[in-house]
This record gives structure tokens, sequence and C-alpha cells, in this order.
């Protein structure tokens, strides 16, 4: 699977993760508390190091489902981080299968 276009990844780029999630959920939120955090997005976070701009960086990429249009693209969180619970009346959510690194 690769990511949309949107995304802006380099084509070819592989992906750790692709599924419908929160970035709070997954602990890949850029500020812990930010209330667009806690949305639903398609997620999409590569598996390895891209050029993105000036970046150079594994990205996670948030498509927001109720939010049209509004794309954020920003590097992983280094470090260990917890993820933020999800407030109570976030609407459930399928989650497409995701896939993992081969090095797990």
């Amino acid at each position: 699977m690769a990511a949309p276009a949107e995304c802006g990844f380099p084509a070819g780029t592989t992906l750790s993760y692709a599924g419908r999630a929160t970035t709070s959920v997954l602990g890949v939120q850029e500020v812990v508390g930010d209330p667009m955090s806690f949305k639903a997005a398609n997620i999409y976070i590569t598996r390895d190091v891209v050029t993105y701009g000036e970046q150079r960086a594994r990205l996670v990429c948030a498509i927001y489902v109720d939010d049209a249009g509004f794309v954020e693209v920003t590097p992983l969180p280094s470090g260990p981080r917890t993820p933020f619970p999800t407030p109570q009346g976030l609407p459930s959510l399928d989650i497409p299968d995701s896939t993992a690194p081969p090095e797990g």
C-alpha cells in the first residue's frame, strides 16, 4: 500500500503503518494534548527516513476525516512516547490492517 499523493511522500516510499486512527492513540502526535490529535484521520507512517522538503526523518501523514482537505505531515516523534488516551465520545473507527516493518 502506498500513501496518497496528498502526503507528498517520495515515490516508492515504504510504510510501516497505514490505517484509520487518531494520532494520540498511536502516540505520534506532534504536540501532546493538541485537539487535532483526538480527531479521526487516515494515518500513514514511513518505515524509513525520507527527504521531505528540507527535512530528513520518518514521517507521519494524517489526513483528517471530518476536516475535508486538512492534511498534516510531521516528523515521527523520537524517543519513547506514551499514547494519550482518546476522549470519550469519539466515534468508533474501522481500522484497516496495518503493516509492520520487517524488523518489527
